[in-house]
């Protein structure tokens, strides 16, 4: 089944719709949403008259560096799809109602969210979809039907997984983790994030087991290791050590360039995240520790309505040029991607008259 059958209402030579096509396209349509999904196509169709006040996230596109090029295609790609649009961007110039300047390190990202707590809290919406400017939702999902897919109530939130840092050996930013909370001269971050052991409660009604939360000899050398093959930065930021510590504060990392906060639980996420954020914490740890201590359900996906999101860190260029750099013709090949991600804009295209 071709995305074509979602494309724009039909229309005949002298411009009158094209009631056959129309019929054609509206039940493979439903058929693709029940079958392949396990969406309704009466709730979607439901959702579709619902008022624009019912349970509709607002979608937040947060760019890492100033790319105001972007901002058209995304537009583009997005504007017809979700009525609240914004976009988090770093040192920004633009006078666009719907861009939000912000200003920070890439590597904390996450202080994008907290700077923009407050246009945020003014957005008639139930839920927050934040995503990275470079990552891509599936062409069919929309506000009618992504929290749907999600399968979100209104306090819930949603991440790819929660996973424990301090047995995480495979991974370089563990070692930001096991020393920033330690190196916080000037933040008294005790006097505002939960205590100890009241966020390992926290942390725990997600079903995350943290064990001792002491990170073990073999973990730090492992990710010692792996820094110096890639040359990292924290080879110079933290000092080599290879003993077991507990540590001072728990923590949970995640793949974060994807993630849903419902919205009443922005204030305290943002109040928690702009903390990790003066900590220096990286924001693949401060995001989901952040989430998981601020909002009292988190989803991963799990469900049968889509696969996880396709992150693609080599061969896209290969990709593209097979898919003739249609962002379409991408997910005709990945149709139950939740998303896909990075994709460089600036080489992809975009038709919206094949999207629905």
């Amino acid at each position: 089944m071709d995305f074509a059958i979602f494309a724009e209402r039909p229309r005949n030579q002298d411009g009158a719709p094209n009631l056959s096509l129309l019929t054609w396209s509206s039940t493979n349509r439903d058929l693709f949403l029940e079958n392949a999904l396990r969406i309704s196509p009466a709730s979607t169709a439901a959702a579709h008259a619902a008022p624009a006040r019912q349970f509709r996230p607002c979608l937040v596109l947060i760019f890492n560096h100033r790319y105001e090029a972007n901002l058209p295609v995304l537009r583009k790609i997005y504007g017809d799809r979700f009525s609240k649009l914004l976009f988090l961007m770093p040192f920004s110039r633009s006078r666009e109602p719907d861009v939000i300047g912000v200003a920070g390190n890439s590597y904390e990202f996450n202080l994008f969210v907290s700077q923009a707590a407050e246009t945020l809290s003014r957005q008639d919406c139930s839920h927050f979809v934040f995503a990275g400017d470079d990552l891509l939702l599936n062409p069919i999902l929309d506000e009618t039907n992504l929290l749907e897919a999600l399968e979100l109530g209104p306090e819930d939130g949603h991440i790819r997984r929660l996973r424990t840092i301090h047995d995480y050996g495979e991974w370089v930013h563990s070692l930001n983790g096991f020393y920033a909370m330690r190196n916080t001269a000037g933040v008294e971050w005790q006097d505002i994030l939960p205590n100890f052991d009241d966020a390992c409660t926290r942390l725990r009604r997600h079903g995350i087991d943290l064990g001792d939360l002491v990170v073990r000899s073999e973990t730090k050398r492992d990710c010692w290791k792996l820094a110096h093959h890639l040359a990292h930065h924290y080879c110079r930021q933290f000092p080599y050590d290879d003993h077991p510590e507990q540590l001072v504060y728990p923590l949970v990392g995640s793949y974060s360039d994807f993630f849903v906060l419902p919205k009443g639980s922005l204030e305290e996420f943002a109040l928690y995240s702009g903390v990790f954020a003066a900590c220096r914490l990286f924001a693949e740890i401060a995001i989901p520790t952040a989430l998981a201590l601020a909002v009292d359900s988190i989803k991963t996906l799990t469900g049968p309505k889509f696969s996880q999101g396709l992150p693609i860190w080599q061969g896209m260029d290969e990709i593209g040029s097979r898919c003739g750099h249609s962002i379409q013709a991408l997910f005709a090949e990945h149709r139950d991607r939740l998303y896909i991600h990075p994709v460089k804009l600036s080489r992809w295209k975009w038709d919206a008259h094949e999207r629905n």
